[in-house]
C-alpha cells in the first residue's frame, strides 16, 4: 500500500515537473539618462517593459532594490559565492537569474539594453533601440504612447525568444478543411498567436542541446480557441508529414 501511494505522489512530482515549463526570473533596472526631461519616458519606458514581460507565462520580475543588494554582497564574498560551480544557498534566495539594465543616450535618441547574468556577471544580451519614431529629441517628450508600447512588446517578444522562453506551440496534425490540408497547433499554455502570423515549424535534433532543424512555414488562418488554431502551409509539406508520421513531435514558433 504504501509503495501504492509513493509511486502515486513521485509521479504527480514529475507532471508538476514537466508542466510548469521552464522560467524566467528578472530584475529591471531604472533607466539611466543623461536628459532630465527625458525622465516621464524613463518611468514609461520601463513600466512598459515590466508590464509587456510579465504578459509571458512563466516570467516574473523581482523588486530591483533587493537585487542590488544581493549584487553588491556577492562582490564583497566573491570567493565564498561559488563552491565547485554552484552558488551558495544565500546567492540563490532573492531567485533572480537576469538584470536589464537600460541606458539612453539624448545625443543619438536612442535606448541601451543589456541583460546581465546575476550569478556570474556575464553580458547575455545587448540590443540598441533608436527612439526617433516614439521619443522628440527636442523635449524628450512621447509623441504617441499606445503605439511606443506597441512597439515595447515586439521587442519584449524577441527577447523572450532569444532567451528560448517561448511559449511551447505544438503541430499536432495535418487535417482538411474546405479542401485544404491545415495544420492544427495545440499550445498547452495558451497561443497568444492571431490570424496571419507566420511560423517555422521544426523538430529537435538533439533534445539536450536544443538543436533544431526547420522544416516547413505556416500561416495561422483561424483561432479556434485559447489553446488551438488551424494554420496554411505554406511550405515543407512532405517534410512536415514524414515527421509526423515517424510520431517525432514537431514544434512552431514565430
Amino acid at each position: 500500500m504504501f509503495t501504492k501511494i509513493f509511486s502515486i505522489f513521485l509521479f504527480l512530482i514529475i507532471l508538476s515537473l514537466n508542466c510548469c515549463g521552464q522560467k524566467l526570473i528578472l530584475s529591471i533596472d531604472d533607466i539611466s539618462y543623461d536628459q532630465s526631461r527625458f525622465q516621464y519616458a524613463a518611468t514609461f519606458i520601463k513600466q512598459s517593459f515590466e508590464k509587456n514581460f510579465l504578459k509571458h507565462k512563466g516570467v516574473t520580475i523581482v523588486d530591483r532594490d533587493q537585487t542590488q543588494s544581493v549584487l553588491k554582497e556577492r562582490e564583497l564574498q566573491k570567493n565564498e559565492s561559488f563552491i565547485d560551480g554552484v552558488t551558495v544557498k544565500q546567492d540563490k534566495a532573492l531567485g533572480a537569474q537576469y538584470m536589464i539594465k537600460l541606458l539612453y543616450v539624448s545625443k543619438n535618441n536612442e535606448l541601451t539594453l543589456k541583460l546581465i547574468d546575476i550569478e556570474t556577471g556575464a553580458l547575455i544580451l545587448f540590443k540598441n533601440y533608436p527612439l526617433n519614431d516614439f521619443v522628440n529629441s527636442s523635449n524628450y517628450r512621447i509623441g504617441r504612447e499606445d503605439f511606443f508600447d506597441r512597439y515595447i512588446k515586439e521587442q519584449v517578444q524577441h527577447l523572450i525568444y532569444e532567451l528560448d522562453m517561448h511559449p511551447e506551440i505544438n503541430l499536432v496534425r495535418l487535417e482538411k478543411k474546405n479542401n485544404k490540408e491545415m495544420a492544427l497547433l495545440y499550445c498547452p499554455d495558451g497561443c497568444n498567436l492571431k490570424s496571419g502570423d507566420e511560423l517555422k515549424v521544426y523538430f529537435l535534433k538533439d533534445s539536450e542541446y536544443k538543436l533544431k532543424e526547420t522544416v516547413g512555414t505556416i500561416k495561422v488562418k483561424e483561432v479556434e480557441g485559447a489553446k488551438s488554431c488551424l494554420a496554411e502551409i505554406k511550405d515543407g509539406k512532405n517534410d512536415i508529414l514524414q515527421y509526423l508520421h515517424k510520431n517525432l513531435k514537431c514544434y512552431v514558433q514565430n
